[in-house]
Parts: structure tokens; C-alpha cells; sequence
């Protein structure tokens, strides 16, 4: 079972070499069954197949079939549709140079629509200028009654300003006149309090106070009334004399406490009227903020519209011309010609019939070839641009043309159609790629059979050695077993490029010329006991 196991392992020849070893086992046994692959005793003798190592330029290719294709290929149309073909200038096998006239298609009906849109574009334009003229006028008038709104309101600050500075000329003078009643009236109190201060004037003013007047019941006589009046005279005039000083001291301070009323309520009113004329003037000023930043929004909104309806005016011509442009393009294509030189592989129309958008005519560059062709999926990932390439053809036989890749598809063969179920379901799956073609045969033409030899990788003066010289240990590196003397020693290589045959070996230890055992079947695998076959 070992034996097998190793056999799946290895590379197309050691498998052959390994399977024929295997045969001729069974075949040595008669019976078909292995029993045992004993070593050799000590005076058994094997022979030993060696080959040396070659210095040669190595390469790696892989071939594949494709298809001679044109330079380029344009398909020949116009978006002209439902007119009829009035002329067709061409066959197929012709050759036209680019703007050569294809075929000429009626286009009556595409003036008309040009009559028509130059038409709109114009009412567009006038459409256009009256609203921008609106717009305009409706800022203009807006514009005019701010400036009467915004002298007014001015006007109005400048009033309440002029107010205010009167009253607060009136408050301040009040004010003043205030402040020295009330100093007045507190001199004229501290001259009174000092004057009443002085010894035995609060007696006098009490008895003066406590003084009473004789009274006389009316129609009653009494002869003593005349004495008590006169007494109390006496005394009374006797008291004011004392107090004359307190008097005239209080009459100074009556008349300064009446004079500080009065001021105080002049300069009430005065304040009063202040704080009117202040508000006033605040709210004047308030008005107009309010005012401006509403004229002003306003008029910002009013130039917006001006803005916009130049833009719109600008958008309107901008479609309006892009319609124009269109069917000019519409009527230039009713003279259907050629983009390109080449020859015409295909015509899809006929003189009088209606044209419907389809193919007019196929034009192809012949004046030099790609080859394309579809690789699977398995070694496209090997394919590179840049990579050189061998052509040949059946038509050429045995010439060789050289080229080189020049596109490989990241996408699959049919790929846009392609879905993810439909792709895991197909059995084949396909990349086109395309080389040039530097030195095209004469004999060649569009359509032909090709084969494509890539050469994958190349490598100059590789030491190289047969596939099956290079075993592998159990963690799978790779060596070979070099010859030395009577004995052999293991040296790992690591393995390079590859084609059918030989295989390049990198190492330090190895060079030209070494001899490399051929390993035999025993060699490949652990054929010891009865495991090879269960």
C-alpha cells in the first residue's frame, strides 16, 4: 500500500517508471503475488544507472489554438432610426479609407425635428430674459421702498434721540436741583437741631407748647377773662421773644423742607420722562434692526430669484442647444461613412428598405493581425502580458511567426452573461487572451486557424538533469544522490523551470557534469514484507 501511495506522488515519467518497475515484479513472481523485496546480501551486487548533469538553455511553453482576427473591428451604425436607406455604396470585399460615404439615409424627417427644436430654443431664450427682467424689476421695487422705510425709521431714531437728550438735560438739572434742595434742607435742620440744643429751649418751647388759651363760653361773662387773656399775651409775646432765634430757625426749615418736595417731585418727573425717552429711542432703534434685517432678507430673497432665473435660463439654453446638437448629430449621421481604413466584411442593409438601427456594414483593419484564442482555467493563471509567443498556421505550414502576449481577460468567456450557478455547473471554463503578430505571412487572412506556443518561463545555461533523477524525503523536499567514488551523497536542490523531459536543479553544490544516480523502483517507495498489493 506504501508503494502506491508514493507512486500518486510522483511526477508523469515516475509514475510510468514506478508502474513499470511494479509490473515486471509481478511479472518475476508468476503468481501474481509480491511476497518480498529483500536487500541484497553482502556478496550481491546491484547495477546502478547514472546520467550527468547538462548546463542548456531551458524553457517552459504551453500550446494553445486560436483564431487570425483583424487589427480592429468597428461595426458600422447610426442612431438614425425608422429612415429609409436612399443609398448603399458598398459590398462586402470592398475596401474604404475612413469617411468614405457608406450609405445615405432620407432625412427629411430629421430637419423637421432641427426646425423644431431650433423653435423652442429660441422661445426658450425669451422665456428666459422676461423672467430674469421680472426677477429684476421685483428687486429694483423692493429696493426703492426699503431705502423709504429705512429713512423713516431713521428719521424716527434721530426724533427719539433729540428727545432723549432734552430729557436727560431736564433729568440732569433736576437732579441738581434736587441733590441742593436736599443739602439745603439738611442745613437748615442741623441749624435748627442746634439751636433748639441749647439750654433751656426745650423748656421754653414745652412751656410754650403747654401755654393754653383762655376761652369764654359764648353770651357767658366773665370779669377774670379779660386778666387771663392778658396774662396769656403777656407770657405768650414773653416766650416767643425767647424763642424768636427757634422760630425763624424753623421757618427756614419749613420753607427748605417744602422747596426739597418740590424739587424732589420735579426730578420724578424728570426721571419718569427719562426712562420714556430712553425706551422711545431703544425702540426706535429696535424698529430699524428689525426693519433693515427684514428689508434685507428680503432683498437677499429678491436677488436669489434673479440668480435663479439665470440659471434656469442658462440650464433651459444649455438643454435647448444639447437638443439642438443632437439631431445636427442625427442629421450628419443620415451620411453614413467609414471610421476607419479596412476592408468590409459585412453589410446588413438594402437600397429602400427602412433602417431599423441595426448593422450597416462590418469594417475590418486587415493591415496587420492579432491572434486570439480562449485558454482554460487550469493554466491561464501561468499567461502574462509581455510573454514572447510562436504562431503558425495550417495556411503557412511549417513558418514560425513571432509575437508576443499583449491581453490577458480577468473575466471568463462569456462572462457577463454568466451566472455563479450556471459558471459552477460548466464542465470547461475559458479565458480569451491575444497575442500580436510582428511579422504576419502574406498567405494570411481574418478567420484562419492558428496555434499559439507561449513561453511561459526560460532560463539560460540551467544545470538541468532527467525529471526522474530528483526524489523527495519524507517532509517533501527535494534532492538528488550525487555520485562519489564508489559511494553517493544526497544533496537538496530546489527545483526550477521544467518542460517534457528535463528539470533545472539550484544548489551551490551542484555543477556540470556531476553524475547523478537514476534512482531504481526499490528506491521509490518501501517495498519491504508483503506491501505493495492487499
Amino acid at each position: 500500500m506504501k508503494l502506491i501511495t508514493r507512486i500518486k506522488n510522483m511526477t508523469k515519467k515516475k509514475k510510468i517508471a514506478a508502474i513499470i518497475g511494479a509490473v515486471l515484479v509481478v511479472s518475476i513472481a508468476g503468481a501474481g503475488v509480491y511476497k518480498s523485496l529483500a536487500k541484497p546480501s553482502a556478496d550481491e551486487t546491484y547495477l546502478t544507472d547514472t546520467v550527468f548533469v547538462e548546463k542548456q538553455d531551458l524553457s517552459q511553453t504551453l500550446t494553445i489554438s486560436g483564431q487570425v482576427e483583424s487589427l480592429s473591428k468597428e461595426a458600422v451604425t447610426s442612431q438614425v432610426a425608422d429612415a429609409k436607406v436612399l443609398k448603399l455604396n458598398v459590398k462586402v470585399g470592398d475596401r474604404v479609407k475612413a469617411g468614405d460615404v457608406i450609405a445615405v439615409l432620407d432625412d427629411t424627417s430629421v430637419k423637421q425635428q432641427l426646425e423644431n427644436a431650433d423653435r423652442s430654443l429660441n422661445n426658450s431664450e425669451i422665456k428666459s430674459q422676461m423672467s430674469i427682467a421680472s426677477a429684476q424689476r421685483s428687486y429694483n421695487a423692493l429696493s426703492d421702498d426699503t431705502k423709504v422705510a429705512d429713512e423713516r425709521a431713521q428719521a424716527s431714531i434721530n426724533e427719539a434721540a433729540g428727545d432723549l437728550d432734552t430729557a436727560t438735560a431736564e433729568y440732569n438739572e433736576a437732579l441738581s436741583d434736587y441733590e441742593w434742595a436736599k443739602a439745603h434742607y439738611a442745613q437748615a435742620k442741623s441749624e435748627y437741631d442746634a439751636e433748639v440744643a441749647k439750654d433751656g429751649i426745650a423748656d421754653l418751647i414745652n412751656k410754650r407748647t403747654a401755654l393754653r388759651k383762655p376761652y369764654q363760653e359764648a353770651g357767658e361773662k366773665d370779669a377774670d377773662f379779660a386778666a387771663r387773656y392778658q396774662a396769656y399775651t403777656a407770657e405768650k409775646d414773653r416766650l416767643d421773644y425767647q424763642l424768636f432765634d427757634v422760630d425763624a430757625r424753623k421757618a427756614i426749615l419749613d420753607n427748605a423742607e417744602k422747596l426739597r418736595d418740590e424739587k424732589k417731585a420735579t426730578f420724578t418727573t424728570k426721571e419718569a420722562a427719562l426712562k420714556s425717552a430712553q425706551s422711545a429711542y431703544t425702540k426706535a432703534n429696535e424698529s430699524k434692526y428689525d426693519l433693515d434685517t427684514s428689508n434685507g432678507n428680503s432683498l437677499l430673497d429678491r436677488a436669489d430669484s434673479i440668480k435663479s432665473a439665470k440659471l434656469d435660463a442658462e440650464d433651459a439654453a444649455i438643454t435647448g442647444q444639447q437638443d439642438v446638437d443632437k439631431i445636427e448629430n442625427l442629421l450628419e449621421q443620415c451620411t453614413v461613412t467609414a471610421p476607419i481604413d479596412g476592408i468590409v466584411t459585412s453589410v446588413g442593409v438594402k437600397t429602400g428598405e427602412i433602417y431599423k438601427g441595426t448593422e450597416i456594414a462590418v469594417i475590418q483593419d486587415d493591415s496587420g493581425f492579432t491572434i486570439a484564442a480562449n485558454v482554460d482555467q487550469y493554466d491561464i493563471g501561468k499567461i502574462l502580458s509581455g510573454m514572447p509567443t510562436v504562431i503558425r498556421t495550417d495556411a503557412t505550414g511549417d513558418k514560425e511567426m513571432s509575437g508576443e502576449i499583449i491581453f490577458v481577460s480577468p473575466t471568463p468567456v462569456g462572462s457577463d452573461s454568466q451566472t455563479a450557478s450556471s459558471a459552477a455547473a460548466s464542465t470547461s471554463v475559458e479565458y480569451r487572451v491575444e497575442s500580436t503578430l510582428k511579422d504576419p505571412d502574406p498567405l494570411l487572412r481574418i478567420g484562419m486557424t492558428a496555434k499559439i506556443m507561449i513561453t511561459l518561463n526560460e532560463a539560460k545555461d540551467a544545470l538541468v538533469v532527467p525529471d526522474n533523477c530528483i526524489q523527495s524525503d519524507e517532509d517533501g523536499e527535494s534532492y538528488v544522490e550525487v555520485k562519489d567514488g564508489e559511494d553517493s551523497r544526497i544533496v537538496y536542490v530546489t527545483e526550477g523551470i521544467k518542460n517534457d523531459y528535463y528539470t533545472q536543479i539550484i544548489s551551490d553544490e551542484i555543477e556540470e557534469g556531476m553524475e547523478i544516480v537514476v534512482p531504481a523502483i526499490d528506491d521509490m517507495g518501501d517495498m519491504d514484507g508483503y506491501g505493495m498489493f492487499y
